[in-house]
């Protein structure tokens, strides 16, 4: 188990202008700019446990890391309306530049199951920073037409990763250079992509989307220290389909199909070690692939305030986290693999109620099931049991400018695949208050009051070795916000997403 106590300060700003040539046509620019320093201060203790599940000893480490973190996001794009069919014609160049700087001192320290101290089990300083760049374009077609309303479109992105950690072994009080543990690793990743996509209203009763999106992906690892490039090149198509039928006023079904891709972030993909203590590591994987979700989904509306559904997820080359122990050599190894494929299935209701004119309530119970089955040989043995979520969002009006917000949700311990984890439930309660005829909010939240979201006795067995591993990340904390409105409000300001989420996403 470890206790990580974090202090972070950010800074982020956003500059978007428009101009308008025409009617028809306008130019953009967007720019964001986000910065941060999150410190970590961490005790982490690992215990070792006998044959009779008796302590036998334990290592704390104790560490501080000093990260920086930034990134800068660039957005130009033309929309022009080709005509008075409302076909509007969209190009989008998007850049962004993320790195980060971390430095990290840790000592690690052996005891006995009583608490003597042994000996210094290792001490180091790690040395890492990250640079990733993406460069993307992207075209976008809204074409209507009598039949049907179509729109199509085509991205290319270039994405470039330098990684280099540097290790000093400094268990004399004078940093050495340890060759093995630093690396220099360099990721691209180039992906092409065409799409398009239709949507049919037959009558008022139905209705229908059809979408297609093919995507052909090229990447390259290469780590300077194991002398090692890694290639992988696919194509894959992905389709998607929704329907909906109304039956009536107070009811209606809908049905839908989705292909998802879900691509490793670019820090997995490194193939360096990070250790923990001298006989305990975490690694990436190079070889990770992307792993693939197929999802359906059939639903019931009743007069807009309860919907039934049941769902099933396929997952394929699914990836995860895997603690594995060697009892011969006490050693443990984090590492990362496509190792499970399997299905998630479920059923659930949201019941959504306005109990009184000063009481509106959203209410949800979902019962989860999964069959998870192992396709790489991790000499463990995967189970699977119900789960049960139940969440309730509520909103108290106190007068006409003022609000209270109680939200509570709570999940249930579970088993799928390789672990079995604890349950998870969180109480939030917030206050608004509007001033100056909304121009003034004042806004005071409590997040998470009894501090019981964070992961809880996630258990895997692997090699005949049981593992917990505890994690909290606490996310309780109080905030309090202060938002003044100034300037016309008869003026519009447009908001265009950047072209290039997905691969920011990966970057954090």
């Amino acid at each position: 188990n470890a206790v990580t106590k974090l202090n972070e300060g950010n800074l982020s700003g956003k500059l978007a202008l428009d101009y308008d040539f025409s009617d028809k046509t306008t130019i953009g620019f967007q720019f964001l700019n986000d910065n941060s320093n999150p410190d970590f201060d961490s005790n982490i203790r690992i215990n070792n446990y006998n044959t009779q599940n008796q302590l036998d000893n334990y290592i704390i480490n104790k560490s501080f890391l000093d990260r920086k973190t930034g990134n800068q996001t660039y957005n130009l794009h033309l929309i022009t309306k080709l005509d008075s069919l409302n076909r509007k014609l969209s190009f989008d160049v998007d850049f962004f530049n993320y790195d980060s700087k971390f430095d990290r001192e840790f000592l690690a320290n052996n005891y006995t199951a009583d608490g003597t101290f042994v000996n210094v089990n290792q001490s180091g300083r790690n040395l890492s920073n990250q640079g990733i760049d993406n460069l993307s374009f992207k075209a976008d077609m809204e074409h209507p037409l009598e039949a049907l309303n179509l729109s199509y479109g085509a991205k290319v992105s270039f994405t470039e990763s330098n990684s280099d950690v540097v290790f000093f072994n400094t268990i004399t009080g004078i940093p050495v250079l340890d060759t093995n543990q630093t690396n220099r690793f360099k990721y691209t990743e180039n992906n092409q992509a065409v799409y398009i996509s239709g949507e049919k209203k037959i009558n008022e009763k139905w209705n229908f989307q059809l979408g297609l999106r093919l995507e052909n992906t090229q990447t390259t690892g290469f780590s300077e220290n194991l002398n090692q490039e890694t290639i992988n090149n696919y194509l894959k198509l992905f389709p998607t389909f929704y329907s909906s039928f109304k039956r009536n006023e107070n009811n209606s079904f809908s049905l839908n199909y989705g292909r998802r891709i879900r691509r490793p972030s670019f820090s997995l993909l490194n193939p360096f070690r990070v250790y923990i203590s001298s006989n305990s590591y975490s690694e990436g994987n190079p070889f990770l692939k992307p792993s693939f979700n197929d999802n359906f989904e059939f639903a019931h509306s009743y007069k807009k305030s309860l919907r039934s559904s049941v769902f099933v997820n396929l997952v394929t080359d699914g990836y995860g986290v895997i603690f594995t122990a060697n009892p011969e050599t006490m050693t443990q190894i984090v590492s990362r693999d496509n190792y499970f494929k399997g299905i998630n299935y479920g059923i659930g209701e949201v019941y959504s109620v306005q109990f009184a004119d000063w009481w509106e309530s959203e209410n949800s119970l979902y019962f989860l099931g999964s069959d998870i089955k192992f396709i790489k040989d991790i000499n463990a043995t995967p189970s699977n049991s119900l789960q049960v979520d139940f969440s309730t969002n509520n909103t108290f009006s106190l007068g006409k400018a003022t609000k209270l917000q109680v939200d509570f949700n709570y999940t249930t311990p579970y088993k799928s695949g390789l672990y079995d984890t604890g349950y998870v439930s969180s109480l939030n309660i917030g206050f608004k208050q509007d001033l100056l005829n909304k121009a003034l909010q004042i806004s005071v939240l409590v997040n998470d009051i009894f501090n019981t979201s964070y992961l809880k006795n996630d258990v895997s067995i692997v090699n005949g070795v049981k593992q917990v591993y505890n994690q909290n990340e606490s996310n309780r904390f109080a905030r309090l916000s202060v938002v003044y409105n100034f300037g016309n409000k008869k003026i519009n300001v447009s908001q265009r997403d950047f072209g290039n989420e997905d691969e920011k996403n990966r970057a954090r």
